[in-house]
């Protein structure tokens, strides 16, 4: 009876040794589609609305932009004519709302804000209680009025453009209370509102603007706009959102960007990186010179025909340009920065295509950050005119991004199944170790007592 209780007795022990350790899953990644709503005025092959979207491709699409009043900071409707379906409008808040009918788990969400709202208003909201009180219950309207889900801030850029120092903790306090009146919502109607917020990519910004530890507590999800670094602002031709910099030491990076935001206490989880669907056009300011990268340019690039803003086109307009005059156009590809461009004469496009999208979608994937951000479907190939040379017949970048994020969650999860095994194999090794030290001991016990 005595050998058979302490037998017992043993098994146990060593049972409490062979508990795998468990391994945490990972979310599924989070594609987070912005529109920029005013293309809808533009011409025939380069106008787009709600009809042009295909909502599967997206888990998240942001309508671009409300703005706030300067008179009180209440949010107010920047276009009426077009947002709402007063007075014969055109009603685009609830036509892209109603997108939630073909995909059930979309999300729509409302961004304030955006480049051309600039920054002191919003400085001047953020710095008054009584202020931001009155943005966020206008907002807490707005979006149960229309039925968002959600709020997007974009404003560009706290400190910076008529803003103050002061502004990096303001925002703080700005989005602190804005996720209590959107929990406060919750609470009383079910229904948990989406609260993100676009950020910055230089690290001027970045250093200046955000307390990216605080902000990452309340906010769901800091969608990165990593691109722009360079543009013809500068008198040089320069890539727009290269992947690494033109030297280690060059901040100005897609990869320095990621790492800034990670040691500055952002949460991974949090985050996601911003991809361009369009390029930066540049003119030589020799007109004897070929350009290339580098090359000393006019501060003031060429404009594409559907967009017709100087120094960007779309990248529906630029592979339909190199398309339809291949022969005019050499095409080069820049390893380190993992971006295309093309040359024609004295203009130069520096540009993403699936290629260097890919890239950066694995780049961010393999760092388990959240997901995706692009800017935005309206400049992706949405007719599918470029077919021939992409191989997909709409959204050839978007498309790209969907398979490169499926794929890298695949690595993803065989990785961890991968842990899981190892570990699973380890504790078993371990149990076996342990049952076999005690039984040694067991039976010397045995032995000592007979």
């Amino acid at each position: 009876m005595i050998c058979w209780r302490l037998l017992c007795v043993l098994l146990v022990l060593s049972s409490i040794h062979a508990d795998p350790d468990t391994v945490e899953s990972k979310v599924d990644p989070i594609i987070t589609c912005y529109v920029s709503t005013w293309a809808t005025y533009r011409p025939v092959g380069g106008k787009f609305d709600f009809s042009n979207v295909v909502p599967s491709l997206c888990s998240h699409l942001v309508y671009a932009f409300v703005g706030i009043n300067p008179e009180d900071s209440s949010i107010k409707v920047l276009d009426p004519w077009n947002d709402l379906e007063d007075n014969g409008g055109k009603g685009a808040f609830q036509k892209y709302i109603q997108l939630r009918n073909v995909n059930k788990k979309l999300k729509v969400s409302l961004a304030v804000g955006g480049w051309n709202e600039g920054s002191a208003n919003y400085s001047v909201m953020a710095a008054s209680p009584v202020r931001r009180k009155t943005f966020i219950s206008s907002a807490v309207k707005m979006l149960r009025e229309h039925g968002f889900d959600g709020l997007d801030l974009d404003w560009e850029y706290p400190t910076k453009r008529g803003g103050n120092a002061a502004d990096r903790e303001n925002f703080v306090l700005l989005v602190k209370e804005l996720r209590q009146a959107f929990d406060n919502e919750s609470h009383s109607s079910g229904r948990r509102w989406l609260l993100t917020s676009a950020i910055g990519a230089s690290p001027d910004v970045i250093r200046s603007a955000y307390d990216l530890r605080s902000l990452s507590q309340h906010l769901d999800y800091l969608h990165i706009m990593s691109y722009d670094y360079h543009g013809a602002w500068e008198p040089v031709a320069g890539v727009n959102a290269p992947l690494r910099g033109q030297s280690d030491e060059d901040e100005l990076s897609v990869e320095k960007t990621l790492e800034l935001l990670l040691s500055s206490g952002a949460k991974k989880e949090k985050l996601l990186l911003g991809l361009p669907f369009y390029g930066h056009t540049f003119i030589a300011s020799n007109v004897n010179e070929k350009p290339k990268l580098g090359s000393m340019t006019l501060k003031e690039g060429f404009s594409g025909p559907f967009t017709k803003e100087k120094g960007f086109m779309g990248y529906n307009e630029i592979c339909a340009e190199l398309e339809r005059n291949a022969s005019y156009w050499s095409i080069s590809w820049d390893e380190r920065s993992s971006t295309h461009y093309a040359v024609r004469d004295t203009h130069l496009i520096s540009y993403d295509d699936p290629k260097s999208i890919e890239r950066k979608v694995r780049f961010g994937m393999k760092k388990n950050i959240a997901g995706m951000m692009v800017w935005s479907l309206d400049t992706d190939d949405f007719l599918g005119d470029c077919e021939k040379t992409t191989g997909y017949s709409k959204f050839p970048l978007l498309r790209t991004i969907n398979k490169a994020v499926t794929a890298a969650l695949q690595e993803r999860e065989h990785e961890l199944a991968k842990n899981k095994k190892d570990h699973v194999k380890k504790n078993n090794s371990s149990r076996y170790t342990s049952l076999g030290y005690f039984v040694f001991i067991g039976i010397m016990t045995l032995l000592t007592i007979f």
